[in-house]
C-alpha cells in the first residue's frame, strides 16, 4: 500500500507538447450561453451558463452561476484532476521538466492510442529509463475461444513507481495514433504498509435509476467513480508517520496504490476514512477508504 503525492501543476514545466492551444482567451464583453473561454495563469476553461458580461472566475462563484468550470484547455487537460476531461490528439507528446522535488512515481489514467512509452532523460546522463505500456487488457483471455472471439479490451490506467531518482531529469510520455490522456500524475512515492486480500473494490454509480407510474424502468446512464477500501498492515512503530502522511494529503487528489501488479487497486482520488488499530507491538491493522475522481 503506497501513494503518489502529485506535484503542483505548473504550465511552465510542460516543456514539450504537441497539443495545440486552440481555445479562446476570455476578454471583457458579453458572450452568449454555451460560449467557452479560458483564463490565465491557470488555463482553466469555463462555459457560459447564460448570456453574461461577467468574467469567468467571478461568474462561477455567483449564485446562480453565470459560468461553469469544465476543466483546463486541451493542452493541459491531463493535469486538471478531471478524468472525464481528457487531453486528445494524434501522436501525443508531453514532457515534464524537473522542479527540484523527488519524483519517482507516475500514474496515467484514461490512456488510449496505438502505443505509449514513458521515458526519463537526464541532461548529463541522457536516457536513463524507458517503459512501453501495454494498452490492451488480456486478463479476460483464458482459452482459445476467448483468445479469438472476445472483444479487445483497453487498459487505460497505468502506474509506475520505479522511476529513477534524478533531480534534473525530464519525464516524457510519447504516444502514436489518435489517442487521449485522461490524467497524468507525477510525484513522490510513499510506502504506507502492506495491502491484504480483504480489500474491497467498488464503484459509485451516479446514473439515475427510477420507475414511472407503470413500473417501467427509467435508466439514465451517467458517470461513475472508483471506490476502494484497503485492508492492510502497517508497522506499529510507523503508525504515527503513516497518520501524518495521510493527514497531509487530506482533500488533495492523490494516487492510492494497493499493488503495482493489480490495476484494480489503483485509485486517483481522496480518502474518506482512515483507521489504524494498534493490534500488536510489531504490526498493526489499518483500513483506508478512498473515493475516486470522475
Amino acid at each position: 500500500m503506497k501513494i503518489i503525492t502529485p506535484r503542483a501543476f505548473d504550465p511552465a514545466k510542460i516543456t514539450t507538447t504537441n497539443l495545440p492551444l486552440s481555445e479562446t482567451l476570455w476578454a471583457a464583453g458579453t458572450v452568449a450561453a454555451g460560449t467557452r473561454r479560458y483564463v490565465l495563469p491557470s488555463y482553466d476553461l469555463y462555459e457560459a451558463a447564460a448570456s453574461t458580461a461577467d468574467d469567468p472566475v467571478t461568474g462561477a462563484a455567483k449564485d446562480p452561476a453565470t459560468w461553469t468550470k469544465v476543466g483546463k484547455v486541451n493542452r493541459f487537460a491531463a493535469f486538471d484532476n478531471i478524468l472525464g476531461n481528457p487531453a486528445t490528439g494524434t501522436g501525443i507528446v508531453i514532457s515534464i521538466a524537473p522542479d527540484g522535488s523527488v519524483t519517482n512515481g507516475l500514474a496515467l489514467f484514461g490512456l488510449s492510442g496505438a502505443t505509449a512509452t514513458v521515458t526519463v532523460v537526464d541532461p548529463t546522463d541522457g536516457p536513463i529509463y524507458s517503459r512501453a505500456l501495454a494498452l490492451q487488457d488480456d486478463s479476460g483471455v483464458f482459452d482459445w475461444g476467448s483468445y479469438f472471439f472476445s472483444p479487445v479490451i483497453a487498459r487505460p490506467d497505468h502506474v509506475l513507481t520505479d522511476l529513477p531518482l534524478y533531480g534534473t531529469a525530464t519525464v516524457a510520455l510519447t504516444m502514436t495514433g489518435a489517442g487521449a490522456v485522461g490524467e497524468m500524475v507525477l510525484g513522490q512515492v510513499t510506502e504506507l504498509g502492506v495491502t491484504g486480500f480483504g480489500s474491497q473494490v467498488n464503484i459509485l454509480d451516479f446514473s439515475r435509476k427510477d420507475r414511472d407510474t407503470f413500473g417501467n424502468a427509467v435508466l439514465i446512464r451517467r458517470a461513475y467513480a472508483d471506490r476502494m477500501t484497503y485492508d492492510g498492515k502497517v508497522l506499529t512503530a510507523r503508525a504515527a508517520y503513516v497518520r501524518r502522511v495521510l493527514a497531509a494529503v487530506r482533500a488533495v487528489p492523490t494516487v492510492y496504490i494497493g499493488s503495482d501488479a493489480r490495476p484494480e487497486t489503483v485509485v486517483f482520488g481522496f480518502f474518506r476514512d482512515f483507521t489504524i488499530t494498534l493490534s500488536g507491538p510489531t504490526v498493526s491493522d489499518c483500513s483506508l477508504e478512498v473515493e475516486g475522481l470522475i
